[in-house]
């Protein structure tokens, strides 16, 4: 919302109460005046691509209220959610999102952790010779695909 906010030479008024509000309480706003706000941020565009990394870490609890609030923005609005695998909430509440699993392939991660134990001291004395390429194919079988740099 930010972005939204900064792109203009005034602070709307919506923005402005919003911030004296919580300010004064010390407190954060919540989902629904986040949202409300961001409706009235985003009426001059014809279009806004939000993009909503790592779903998956959301709260469970707070993640199916998140994407309904997002979905009620309407047709204008293009989200792009990243997230691991099997997040069923994307699914109930945006029933034909277009899917794209990306893996990490082996060769990547080998590269990939190859690199980072160069890099390391600490590392490169550790894991040598064959003990190195049995802690590399153990990591690269146990992530599955996934990583985390």
């Amino acid at each position: 919302m930010k972005q939204l906010v900064i792109r203009r030479k005034i602070v709307s008024d919506t923005v402005r109460e919003l911030q004296k509000e919580h300010a004064k309480k010390k407190t954060s706003p919540i989902l629904s005046e986040l949202s409300k706000v961001l409706k009235a941020e985003m009426a001059d565009f014809s279009k806004l691509f939000i993009v909503l990394d790592a779903l998956d870490e959301c709260n469970s609890d707070t993640r199916p209220e998140l994407l309904s609030e997002l979905a009620s923005l309407g047709p204008q609005l293009h989200l792009l959610v990243t997230s691991r695998p099997n997040i069923g909430t994307v699914m109930q509440i945006f029933p034909k999102p277009i899917r794209l699993e990306i893996r990490a392939s082996g060769k990547d991660m080998e590269k990939y952790l190859e690199k980072r134990i160069r890099m390391n001291e600490n590392l490169r004395e550790q894991v040598k010779g064959k003990f190195r390429k049995e802690i590399t194919k153990a990591i690269i079988e146990k992530a599955k695909g996934m990583y985390i740099s």
